[in-house]
């Protein structure tokens, strides 16, 4: 009897041997106990430093990096090649940490629980970051900045008055003489608060401010009420977890105040000295594995270039607004990750508690797959978890939530949206969506089979799930589960508007599609030799709106089953749209996201596909799984004896916006197959 084992082999963790350098090709070490003028070469005799190793290595090379916290950026000096890059990797997944912060030390007392000690560095105002035993701690503000976590801040309400848009009054700031905030910096979401903005105070009196208004963040400086806070005082720093820095020419003087007034000579202070994690700055074919990032930014600037298995936090920091539509500051160091040019990849990263966007993405064909993406834009600017400039880029099986704005802008063109888990956006800034994008033409961008919701802030009083903003054409929009929108369209389309395509997904806890449009013609029109006359269409079809009953046709979407129940109305319902209702099982395909009768698919970093095998008669076998599975490769194996010879199945699967299926011959008797799915990024 012939004998057919499907393996679900979908481990995402890279390993790297000794084996895998090439011919000619030289593995070096790196150990903080090392030295700099060793070979490098082996084990007993490291290298002291990643840089010297980064220097050194050439294509085909492979650094391996022993445990330990490097207070250095990974700057290499040569480029890899398309069938010889240079990896960096941790050792035998060991915790290599590259650290952007460095120490304080020569602490004295100065009063009331704070200490002091001089720096010779400085990054700038707004740009310095302190940290006390691996937490950061709060530059001084005015209220202090309570108990929340980076993305709520305590905040003062505030109005700037809308005909000398210079002052700002709140009640917060009364009883204090006059001058008293003089040199302060206000932060603040202000009016329609699209992003937060800034400015410094020139002079203070009573309950009001005065603000400079050459400082003030350009071109979205909004008036009206919102709320805010004061920063960058001496005078602020009245509580723990707190930090104030006096910069002269004569030395800067960094003050903190640890809880209980605690002696910082006792704990771990570090104030961040250097911009970058990593900085591939031109260079091709680089990829780093396995390393931890601390208080520094990545740079992926050049084509074949890999970040993958690494986690990162608080990759960027600012706290004054250069302008409030940048994603990242205006400076490439502002995003987490930074990816400029073609097939570059960032994949299995855990990046998290960044000022500006998580992963930033212009040039070609970058992969950005497998990531949790998190407390992203807590500056409270223009960014995202992820933000897409380029044209072809695919964003796969993502978990991205929480951040101050969207979670998602697909601004570029062509770009592939799919499998993700979406959610939690607009913690400090309004008129949003889980994905949003205003001003676009998508040249057929996807967004689709991801799981979009929670778009339910407060703060936020416009709140769609996918957000197709004015003056945008030619999106997809299709298979997506949108939920949990506080009230408001759980696909929000406003005009002008054209070509979109908005198929077979499945809402519910949100208004419906289209109820609340806003059409912004004629002007700011971003394309006037595009949009000659005011249009607002889209086809619209199979969706399943289900209001606030979702358990009257899904099995139990609070566990995020959204497969239909039998005998649900949805069954049958819809009509065939080719290319995306191919492969429906009845006698027409259903509304909605899932198609009854086929496998379901999951979305995020912990999904796989769900896959069955059948007879297909005539010695055949059928495999078939869900959707998902059209991002992965086929292997096969006729025995699992280590070492188990797995070879790529070649035959083509049929794949469509219900199943993906292969048809394959079965074992002679007597004989066993054996059958993988691998992630094929």
């Amino acid at each position: 009897m012939s004998r057919v084992t499907l393996h679900r082999w979908l481990a995402l963790q890279l390993a790297i041997y000794l084996s895998t350098s090439g011919a000619g090709a030289t593995v070096y070490f790196v150990a903080s106990g090392g030295s700099d003028a060793n070979p490098g070469t082996n084990l007993a005799a490291p290298f002291q430093t990643i840089q010297h190793a980064a220097a050194t290595a050439l294509a085909g090379d492979t650094c391996f990096i022993r445990a330990g916290v490097y207070h250095e950026t990974l700057a290499p000096a040569n480029s890899g090649t398309s069938t010889a890059a240079i990896t960096f990797t941790a050792y035998s997944n060991e915790i290599v940490t590259l650290d952007g912060a460095d120490a304080v030390t020569g602490w004295t007392v100065l009063s009331n629980g704070i200490h002091q000690a001089t720096v010779n560095w400085d990054l700038g105002q707004g740009y310095n970051q302190i940290f006390v035993d691996g937490v950061m701690i709060h530059q001084a503000q005015s209220p202090d900045y309570g108990i929340g976590d980076v993305l709520h801040p305590a905040t003062a309400s505030v109005t700037i008055d809308s005909v000398n848009s210079s002052v700002i009054t709140s009640t917060a700031w009364g009883g204090k003489p006059d001058n008293y905030w003089t040199g302060a910096w206000f932060l603040g979401g202000v009016g329609y608060s699209w992003a937060w903005q800034s400015a410094r105070v020139l002079s203070s009196t009573g309950n009001t401010i005065t603000v400079d208004p050459t400082t003030e963040t350009p071109n979205w400086w909004f008036t009206g009420s919102g709320r805010g806070f004061l920063w960058g005082n001496l005078n602020f720093l009245d509580t723990d977890n707190e930090w104030y820095l006096q910069t002269s020419s004569g030395g800067n003087t960094l003050y903190v105040r640890i809880p209980g007034g605690a002696d910082p000579s006792i704990h771990s202070v570090e104030m961040k000295h250097r911009n970058w994690c990593i900085d591939l700055n031109g260079l091709n074919y680089i990829t780093v594995n396995g390393l931890n990032l601390w208080a520094g930014a990545v740079r992926l600037k050049g084509n074949g270039n890999v970040l993958q298995n690494c986690q990162g936090q608080f990759l960027s920091h600012f706290m004054i607004i250069s302008q409030g539509y940048f994603e990242n500051d205006n400076t490439d160091q502002g995003s987490g990750v930074t990816i400029n040019g073609n097939h570059n990849l960032v994949r299995g990263c855990t990046l998290f508690n960044t000022a500006g966007t998580g992963v930033y993405s212009s040039g070609t064909s970058n992969v950005i797959t497998r990531n949790w993406i998190y407390n992203t834009d807590y500056s409270g600017t223009y960014a995202c978890g992820i933000a897409l400039h380029s044209s072809g880029d695919t964003v796969t099986f993502n978990t991205v939530y929480s951040s101050g704005r969207d979670i998602i802008r697909p601004e570029g063109t062509r770009s592939d949206i799919r499998f993700n888990d979406l959610s939690f956006p607009g913690l400090l800034c309004k008129d949003l969506g889980v994905t949003y994008q205003w001003g676009i033409n998508g040249g057929g961008t996807r967004i689709a089979f991801n799981w979009v919701h929670d778009n339910t802030s407060t703060n936020n009083p416009y709140s769609p799930g996918v957000y197709i903003d004015n003056w945008c054409r030619n999106f997809i929009v299709d298979h997506n589960v949108i939920w949990n929108c506080h009230s408001f369209d759980g696909i929000l389309i406003n005009g002008p508007s054209t070509n979109h395509l908005i198929y077979n997904n499945t809402l519910f806890n949100c208004e419906n599609i289209g109820t609340h449009p806003y059409d912004q013609w004629p002007s700011p029109n971003p394309d006037p030799a595009y949009w000659t006359s005011d249009v607002y269409t889209y086809c619209a079809s199979n969706n399943l709106y289900l209001a606030a009953a979702p358990q009257a046709q899904l099995h139990n979407w609070t566990n995020n089953d959204f497969r239909l129940i039998t005998n649900a109305p949805a069954i049958n319902a819809g009509t065939v749209i080719p290319g995306f209702t191919d492969g429906y099982m009845g006698s027409a395909p259903d509304l909605g996201a899932y198609e009854s009768g086929v496998l379901p698919w999951g979305a995020g970093v912990g999904s796989k596909p769900t896959i069955s095998i059948t007879n297909a008669g005539g010695g055949n076998l059928t495999l078939t799984a869900s959707p998902d599975a059209v991002y992965y490769q086929l292997y096969a194996a006729t025995n699992l004896t280590q070492p188990a010879v797995w070879k790529p199945v070649t035959n083509r699967p049929y794949a469509s916006g219900t199943e993906w299926f292969m048809t394959l011959p079965a074992p002679a008797a007597a004989a066993a197959s054996f059958y993988r799915l691998q992630d094929s990024d």
